[in-house]
C-alpha cells in the first residue's frame, strides 16, 4: 500500500483544518501501516519525504491540537470517565484522539534519528511546533493527579516520550532533560504512586507496575550514549532522588495487603 501512494494520501489528511472524523481514521489506516516489529521503515521513510519535501506545518499543528484535545479532556471529564465492564475487569473508555500517541510511537519507532528530530523541530516550516513538549507538559498534569485513570494514560504518555528520544537520539534527549520539566515530573510519579487518597484496585496496581517498569526504561534511553560525566547524568542525577529511585526498584512490602 505504500507504493501506492496511501502514505502520502494519509498524511494529507492528517492536517489542521480537516474533518475531525476523516482525520482521526487517516491515522488509524497511517497506524496499519507502520505497525511492524521494529518500525516500518519503508513507511517510515515516505513519511520523512512527505514532511522534508512540503511544509508540513499543517501536519505537526494538527498533531497539536489532536493532544490539546486530549489534554482538555484530561482536565474536565477523566475524573468521569466512562467504564466498561468487560469479564470482570474494567476498561477505561479513552477519546478517539488518543491514537495520536500510537502514531507518534510508531513513526519514531527504531532508529530513525531524522524523523524523531523532526517531531523537536520543522527547519523550514512556516510554523515549527515541538512535540516533545506538548508531551511534557501533559505528563507534568498526569503527574500531578491521583487516579487509576492517570496512571493508565501515564504509561501511554512516558512510552510516546521514550519513542522520540530511544535510538539515541541525543538532541531531543538534550531537550527534554534540558528544556522540559519531564525528570520533576518523573519524580512527582514515583513518590506519588501508591495512592494516598483512593483504595487500590487490582488493576490499578498493574498498572502501578507497569508504570514503573515504562519510567525505567525511559531513564535508561534518556542517558544512552552519553558518558556518565556528562551534563545529562549530573541533571539526572540530582533530579531523580535516590530515595525515589529506590521505589522503583523495590515494591512496599505492605503492597499485597490493601489491594482488591
Amino acid at each position: 500500500l505504500n507504493e501506492t501512494g496511501i502514505t502520502s494520501l494519509c498524511m494529507d489528511f492528517i492536517a489542521i483544518g480537516m474533518d475531525s472524523h476523516l482525520c482521526i481514521e487517516a491515522i488509524n489506516l497511517l497506524v496499519v501501516l507502520l505497525a511492524e516489529p521494529g518500525g516500518s521503515k519503508e513507511v517510515q521513510q515516505t513519511i520523512l519525504k512527505y514532511l522534508k519535501d512540503n511544509d508540513s506545518s499543517p501536519f505537526f499543528l494538527q498533531l497539536k491540537e489532536l493532544i490539546n484535545e486530549i489534554f482538555t479532556w484530561y482536565q474536565k471529564e477523566a475524573e468521569n470517565v466512562e467504564v466498561v465492564e468487560d469479564f470482570g475487569d474494567s476498561v477505561l473508555v479513552l477519546p478517539d484522539q488518543s491514537v495520536v500517541f500510537t502514531l507518534i510511537q510508531l513513526i519514531c519507532e527504531g532508529d530513525q534519528v531524522p524523523l524523531k528530530n523532526y517531531f523537536r523541530e520543522q527547519d523550514g516550516n512556516s510554523e515549527s511546533v515541538s512535540i516533545p513538549l506538548l508531551l511534557a507538559n501533559i505528563l507534568d498534569f498526569l503527574s500531578r493527579r491521583e487516579s487509576a485513570l492517570f496512571t493508565n494514560v501515564s504509561i501511554t504518555v512516558v512510552k510516546t516520550i521514550r519513542a522520540t528520544l530511544h535510538g539515541p537520539c541525543k538532541e531531543n534527549q538534550r531537550y527534554y532533560i534540558m528544556n522540559t520539566e519531564v525528570l520533576v515530573s518523573l519524580n512527582r510519579i514515583i513518590r506519588s504512586s501508591r495512592p494516598k487518597t483512593q483504595t487500590l484496585t487490582l488493576m490499578w496496581n498493574v498498572d502501578i507496575e507497569m508504570l514503573k517498569e515504562c519510567i525505567v526504561d525511559l531513564l535508561r534511553s534518556v542517558v544512552e550514549g552519553f558518558a556518565r560525566d556528562s551534563l545529562i547524568f549530573d541533571r539526572i542525577i540530582s533530579s531523580i532522588e535516590l530515595n525515589v529511585t529506590s521505589m522503583l526498584l523495590m515494591p512496599p512490602s505492605d503492597e499485597n495487603q490493601d489491594v482488591l
